[in-house]
């Protein structure tokens, strides 16, 4: 079993750098990822005006740092949905208190929408509806009568399937594609694709069986561990199945959610994690 070890230290934080929001948080509530999920701060695209500038103050006077165009309500909110966490406005506050506006800024515009994406709306659906073209691309192969392929399977390469565990995530970055749905998307069956996988591999050849599963979304550690736990049991326990791997954004945006307990699972069954990283100043 491979181990992973947990530092608690990187959770930290100090009073200082707390804003007002957070001023009465205990240590134990802020290395509580559930927490953490719970008070994270987010505007829906189908709030109220009143409620999105209201939810919006709150973060720019959390950050402490200019709103700049992200006042254009009407244009870009009505469309984008903005989710930051706890740990990410503390991350930003702590740059700007070390004197690096310039990473502070940029860790805000990983989740703050801006002017000219109100206008790149549709296009973004489409891409979200696109993919990678996984939708199209050889689409009759691994698309048949006998075993349809549901939703939540992506196929580009014959031995590699992304299964998506859900939509949602713990925060809104702006570069996905998959934004329109992240944070309140619609729910996800992933036992189908997990018998997909199972059926196809049963029905074909070795050399043409599925060895690479990847768990992406959404991102798959919103899920809570037993989740995990049986998602991956069943991943492995597939014949033919050699490698799984799980694709997350919460090292960066939610640290807290990398529990001993999960640490576990993941050191059990998970062959590689790949953690997405935006800016260096992510990393805490």
């Amino acid at each position: 079993m491979k181990e992973i070890l947990v530092d608690r230290q990187v959770k930290n934080f100090t009073d200082d750098n707390l804003p007002d929001c957070f001023k009465d948080v205990s240590q134990k509530q802020w290395n509580d990822w559930q927490w953490q999920r719970d008070n994270s701060l987010r505007i829906y695209h189908n709030d109220s005006l009143l409620k999105k500038q209201e939810i919006l103050k709150k973060i720019t006077d959390a950050v402490s740092l200019p709103t700049g165009d992200v006042f254009n309500l009407d244009k870009v909110l009505r469309s984008w949905d903005m989710l930051i966490t706890p740990h990410q406005i503390l991350q930003i506050r702590r740059k700007l208190t070390e004197g690096d506006k310039e990473s502070s800024l940029a860790l805000f515009k990983t989740v703050n929408p801006s002017i000219s994406e109100g206008d790149e709306y549709q296009q973004i659906v489409k891409l979200k509806i696109d993919g990678l073209g996984t939708g199209y691309r050889r689409k009759e192969r691994y698309n048949t009568p006998e075993n349809p392929q549901p939703r939540e399977i992506r196929r580009l390469y014959d031995d590699r399937v992304v299964l998506t565990c859900t939509w949602q995530c713990p925060t809104g970055c702006r570069y996905c594609f998959r934004r329109p749905e992240a944070l309140i998307g619609p729910k996800v069956n992933w036992e189908k694709g997990l018998n997909y996988i199972k059926k196809w591999n049963l029905t074909h050849s070795k050399e043409e069986q599925v060895k690479d599963v990847i768990l992406s979304g959404g991102d798959p550690l919103f899920l809570s561990d037993n989740q995990i736990k049986k998602i991956a049991q069943g991943v492995k326990s597939i014949p033919g199945v050699k490698f799984l791997r799980i694709d997350t954004k919460y090292l960066a945006a939610m640290p807290q959610r990398i529990t001993p307990e999960l640490a576990e699972i993941l050191g059990k069954y998970v062959d590689l994690m790949c953690f997405h990283f935006t800016h260096p100043a992510e990393i805490s």
